[in-house]
């Protein structure tokens, strides 16, 4: 009997979390998207983010870590957008990097803003695949359907686009993926 309210337990929970996910989207499809900017420490927050998921690298087997000026780099942003960026995309690092893999999260100060990439030395995402990776629900890789809704990478576009930016990405098979934001300097 534990077990199974255990089970139910987590479906609700997970229906919960798709519902939320669904309702960022199409907020942010109205344009109703809120944010709340404020004075944010870009390396704070990236430190943050590492601390937080340290015991998920951990279990994985993967090193991550932070990689961050010793001065603030201070930015104008929602920090609660940004750091949900961040834990996504450090959440699909860590399941694209096989154990023994490195994840980093790096801050600098850029010319043009400062910037904020996780970076891993993974698996890589295919060409053809590249196009599609912030559509909503798409994976490309089929086996990987029960490890979320494939909404997480829409979901980090639409914050940053809320932010006036967006997500590059540079990737190579075999050799991993950088995700990277531009931020305009506070």
């Amino acid at each position: 009997m534990a077990t199974r309210l255990v089970q139910i337990e987590q479906d609700a929970s997970r229906m919960t979390e798709l519902t939320e996910s669904l309702l960022t989207l199409a907020r942010a499809d109205d344009g109703a998207l809120e944010i709340t900017v404020g004075r944010t420490d870009l390396g704070e927050l990236a430190r943050s983010v590492v601390e937080q998921n340290g015991a998920a690298a951990a279990d994985a087997g993967v090193g991550l870590h932070a990689v961050t000026p010793e001065q603030p780099v201070e930015v104008q942003v929602d920090a609660v957008g940004i750091r949900r960026i961040l834990l996504i995309l450090v959440d699909n690092a860590l399941k694209h990097t096989p154990p023994g893999g490195c994840v980093s999260v790096s801050v600098a100060d850029d010319v043009r803003g400062a910037a904020l990439w996780v970076q891993d030395n993974g698996n890589g995402i295919a060409e053809e695949a590249l196009p599609h990776i912030f559509e909503r629900f798409y994976r490309a890789d089929p086996a990987r359907s029960s490890s979320g809704f494939g909404l997480g990478l829409s979901i980090a576009q639409a914050i940053a686009q809320a932010h006036g930016t967006k997500i590059d990405v540079v990737t190579r098979v075999g050799s991993g993926s950088r995700f990277g934001v531009l931020l305009e300097k506070a």
